[in-house]
């Protein structure tokens, strides 16, 4: 058994995945959504190994898994556990993508029709409102404001601070999208191992 911790998801009791942290860089957890999309939210699981030197692995557990209204997200931060399922590959979990299609740049600036398209979209749903709590104390209870656009919820660990991980919640207007502003927290903080979060997310 690794001595690293290990971070397990779960949706409304019903456990997603749990990846051990051991020979990995960055393991991160994703929730996100917004007023336009024909999903309520969407769950992620992501994270690999990012050498400045040699051949970076990115493997994925959780894609793009849809939440409806009212589920409950939990991440545990733990002080152990193997991992269950293995991670995938983006070639293995899209076999027929175009491999020979070029990458987006890293400094890719979206042009403004895309935006142009989004403010008009019709807004499928008013908003969003969340409970988020962690074992640690940290509590909050609010929601999106009338002009925001989405949300994002995040848990990142890395290795350079192993016995931690952070998470975050925020929301944000087209135009802060736009300009790249950066995205207004509702709460930002630390959990160490052994310790939880959870979101529920509601409209």
């Amino acid at each position: 058994m690794s001595e690293l911790p290990a971070i397990s998801v779960y949706l409304d009791g019903e456990r997603l995945a749990t990846v051990n942290t051991d020979g990995f860089d960055v393991i991160s957890v994703h929730v996100h959504g917004t007023k336009t999309d024909a999903e309520f939210a969407t769950l992620e699981m992501s994270g690999g190994c990012y050498p400045e030197i040699g051949e970076s692995t990115h493997l994925i557990w959780i894609d793009s898994q849809t939440l409806i209204h009212g589920q409950l997200v939990e991440i545990r931060f733990e002080d152990e556990g193997e991992t269950n399922p293995p991670g995938k590959t983006i070639d293995q979990l899209f076999p027929d993508e175009d491999k020979e299609a070029e990458p987006e740049p890293s400094d890719f600036n979206p042009p403004a029709a895309m935006f142009a398209d989004l403010r008009a979209k019709p807004q499928i749903r008013h908003g969003f409102a969340f409970q988020l709590s962690s074992s640690s104390g940290a509590n909050f209870v609010g929601s999106t404001a009338n002009s925001d656009h989405g949300f994002g919820f995040s848990v990142i660990w890395n290795s350079q601070r192993p016995s931690r991980a952070g998470y975050s919640l925020h929301a944000y207007t087209l135009d802060e999208l736009e300009s790249r502003s950066a995205m207004r927290d509702y709460l930002r903080e630390y959990i160490q191992y052994p310790s939880s979060v959870t979101l529920r997310v509601e409209d």
